[in-house]
């Protein structure tokens, strides 16, 4: 099986964050998404709901973390390396292409 690009990996993000929606607020991530890409385009610094809930999941998901024992400052350190990581493999495979 072949590395996953990141675009895969985003919609995985999505596809959580569309279950998360609908069980805490009942909130549509694909209007979330098209609001907060509408706000982008006239204010790239707007603060939108879409984020809020980013945000909110990536809260919830260290209180699981913590209650299972794991170091969420470890954890957050670990997700940010695999981030810049995976950016840089996927512009190298790019560049190679």
């Amino acid at each position: 099986m072949s590395e996953p690009t990141n675009l895969q990996r985003a919609r995985w993000a999505k596809a959580a964050l569309t279950t998360f929606c609908k069980e805490v607020d009942g909130d549509d991530a694909d209007e979330l998404l098209k609001r907060h890409l509408h706000a982008r385009l006239n204010d790239p610094e707007a603060s939108t709901d879409f984020e809020d809930q980013i945000s909110d999941l990536i809260s919830d998901l260290l209180h699981l973390a913590r209650f299972a024992g794991i170091n969420v400052d470890k954890l957050l350190g670990n997700a940010r390396r695999n981030l810049d990581h995976e950016i840089r493999e996927q512009a190298a495979v790019l560049l190679l292409d």
